[in-house]
């Protein structure tokens, strides 16, 4: 795999000899996200980045690391610190052209083209999220407060399974995220084991709640441009359907460029099956993806008949568990929640 620094071409036309901007993409990911690692690079390669894909290695196994290092550079990371606070790892030790980092959990699903021009142009692009809930003007302040970045502007909540900067302000920005993130204790987060799902601590959702507060304040929020949701949508992905070249069409006609399979992991409990596990499967399973021991995945991921009956099988059992979470309410109290929240 070529190196970080290296110019690509982003276009199959190479007689012109024109140089093109090196992007270089970087992902966080352990063992258990070793399925959704693969369908990442994998979709990556699919729709067109030829450039480095950089790993920041957080637990996968010796097997899977070594799968993975033939497409991808792996970078260690120290043991001691949660994924989530190790975002900023790869980014700074291989800074590039263009710069994009996306979560492990995440499907290209569309050429990264259109988002590399904007980020070559000096944007620094995000996509908007679902809804924060207990998000309110308090907590803004809280973060102003909290990670000494001056005063902030309240915007649009954004998710933090990516962003894509320009070397210059991708540099200034991670740099700015780790010092953000030393300021927050591990406990008062989502990682913390056995915390109780207490929205209303101001940095539950950890490197995001940081990277929203760090795109508010002066030095990085007249750069920022804000994708809609539909761009990196989450489940149950509603309107979303797969496409025979392996995209997606949403209910507007519109093309997201990733499927985002935040919380829940298809890989870890049965969910019903969706746009995001359908192409899961279609990319492990692709020509272009690394070659690993099938042992390496779940029976459901594999290949066979033996496994498409186990995808159905838990496709029905995820069925049966939102069916009874949505007859006691639990959806309809979250999504309420939500939009009472608002997405700003």
């Amino acid at each position: 795999m070529a190196s970080a620094g290296i110019r690509f071409f982003h276009d199959a036309d190479c007689r012109s000899w024109e140089p093109r901007l090196s992007v270089s993409v970087y992902t966080v990911a352990n063992e258990a996200f070793f399925p959704g690692l693969v369908g990442l690079v994998t979709s990556l390669r699919v729709h067109g980045h030829s450039g480095p894909v950089i790993v920041g290695d957080s637990g996968l196994n010796p097997e899977q690391a070594e799968a993975i290092s033939h497409e991808a550079l792996i970078v260690q990371l120290p043991p001691d610190l949660p994924p989530t606070f190790a975002k900023t790892v790869a980014p700074l030790g291989h800074p590039d052209d263009v710069m994009i980092s996306l979560d492990a959990d995440i499907l290209c699903v569309r050429p990264l083209d259109d988002l590399i021009a904007r980020t070559s142009a000096g944007s620094i692009l995000a996509v908007e999220d679902m809804g924060r809930v207990g998000l309110s003007e308090s907590m803004w302040r809280q973060w102003e407060q909290r990670l000494d970045l001056g005063p902030l502007r309240v915007a649009s909540y954004i998710n933090g399974g990516f962003f894509a900067l320009p070397r210059e302000d991708g540099i200034r920005f991670f740099t700015v995220l780790a010092e953000c993130l030393e300021r927050v204790d591990p406990d008062e987060t989502f990682v913390r084991p056995g915390l109780r799902a207490d929205l209303s601590l101001p940095f539950f959702y950890a490197d995001q709640d940081v990277a929203n507060a760090i795109l508010a304040s002066a030095r990085f929020r007249e750069h920022a441009a804000i994708l809609p949701y539909s761009a990196a949508p989450h489940p149950p992905f509603d309107g979303v359907e797969v496409t025979s070249d392996l995209t997606c069409i949403d209910q507007n006609g519109e093309k997201p460029f990733f499927l985002h399979h935040a919380r829940q992991k298809p890989w870890s409990e049965p969910l019903p099956s969706n746009p995001y596990t359908e192409l899961l499967v279609e990319f492990i399973h692709h020509p272009l993806a690394p070659h690993f021991d099938e042992r390496e995945l779940p029976l459901f991921l594999r290949a066979g008949r033996t496994a498409q009956a186990a995808r159905q099988l838990r496709s029905a059992r995820g069925h049966v568990r939102t069916h009874v979470r949505g007859r006691l309410g639990l959806r309809s109290y979250l999504q309420s929640r939500a939009q009472r929240s608002g997405r700003a």
